[in-house]
C-alpha cells in the first residue's frame, strides 16, 4: 500500500515536530495519525513502498555505520549522492507525475524514514523540519535526492550498471547545483542539465557561480526552446554560453 498525508499543515499546529527538535536523531518515532488525513494512493508501477522505506533505512544505516562517531554536518551533506542513488532505485518506476506529489513524499519521510530526516538536518528550528519532513517537493528530504537522482542519472543504463549513477554521487561542492536542479526550466532537460553538472566539475565553480550560470540558463530559456536542443554540440554550446555570461555579469 502507498499513501499520501493530504493535511501536511496539521504537523506545524501539533507536539511532534517540537519532540523531533529537541530529540537526537535515534530517538525520532513517526508522528501520530490523527488529523493528518491519509489517503492510500495508486502508483502506476507495482512499487511496494513499505520495502522501498527499509531499503532507504539500510541504506541510511550503512552511512552512519561508516561515519561511526566521526559524522559531522560535512559528512551529512557529502551523503547526499549515496542516499540519492539508493532512494532512486527503491523507487524504480515512478512517475513523474507521482513524484510531483508533495503528500506522497510527506508520508515517506513522516513514516518512513523519520529518523533518516533528522539526522541529515540537526537544526531545532522547527519551521525548518517541516520543510524537510512535510514540505514541497524542492525541500522535502526525500523527494529532493529523487529528483537529483532521477535528472542526473543516465537512464539508457541498467540500474546495476554504476555508470548510471555517476554523476549522481558527485554531491561535494554542489548544493545549491542540486537545488536549482529541482527547480528549474531545463530540469526536465537531460542534456542540458547534465552539460551543466559536467561544465560545473571542470570549472570547479563555487557555490556563488553555480547559482549564477542555473539562473542564466533559465533567463536563456525564454528566449530559447530548450526542446528544440537535441545534440551534444547544442546544449553545450547553450551551457558554454549560459557560462560566459554568468562570468560577464559577476565582475559587472
Amino acid at each position: 500500500m502507498t499513501y499520501r498525508i493530504t493535511d501536511r499543515k496539521y504537523l506545524k499546529s501539533g507536539d511532534w515536530l517540537a519532540s523531533v527538535a529537541a530529540a537526537a536523531w535515534r530517538e525520532v518515532q513517526p508522528p501520530p495519525r490523527e488529523g493528518l488525513k491519509i489517503q492510500q494512493l495508486d502508483l502506476t508501477a507495482q512499487i511496494n513502498t513499505a520495502l522501498a522505506a527499509q531499503q532507504i533505512r539500510d541504506a541510511f544505516e550503512a552511512v552512519v555505520q561508516e561515519l561511526g562517531d566521526s559524522e559531522s554536518q560535512g559528512d551529512r551533506v557529502a551523503s547526499d549522492g549515496r542516499m540519492a542513488v539508493a532512494i532512486h532505485k527503491s523507487l524504480d518506476g515512478l512517475t513523474h507525475r507521482e513524484a510531483s506529489d508533495p503528500e506522497f513524499w510527506a508520508y515517506l519521510a513522516c513514516f518512513g524514514c523519520a529518523q533518516y530526516v533528522r539526522w541529515r538536518y540537526d537544526t531545532p528550528k522547527i519551521a525548518a523540519l517541516w520543510a524537510r519532513f512535510a514540505g514541497n517537493t524542492r525541500r522535502n528530504a526525500v523527494s529532493r535526492l529523487w529528483w537529483w537522482a532521477d535528472i542526473t542519472c543516465d537512464h539508457e543504463k541498467p540500474t546495476a550498471d554504476p555508470r548510471r549513477y555517476q554523476a549522481t554521487r558527485n554531491v561535494r561542492g554542489r548544493t545549491s547545483l542540486m537545488l536549482y536542479f529541482v527547480d528549474c526550466a531545463f530540469s526536465g532537460h537531460a542534456l542540458v542539465a547534465h552539460n551543466l553538472a559536467a561544465l560545473q566539475g571542470q570549472h570547479s565553480l563555487n557555490d556563488t557561480a553555480q547559482k549564477a550560470i542555473c539562473r542564466t540558463v533559465n533567463r536563456l530559456a525564454r528566449v530559447v526552446c530548450l526542446d528544440s536542443i537535441q545534440s551534444e554540440s547544442e546544449s553545450d554550446a547553450l551551457c558554454q554560453r549560459a557560462l560566459a555570461i554568468s562570468q560577464l555579469l559577476s565582475v559587472q
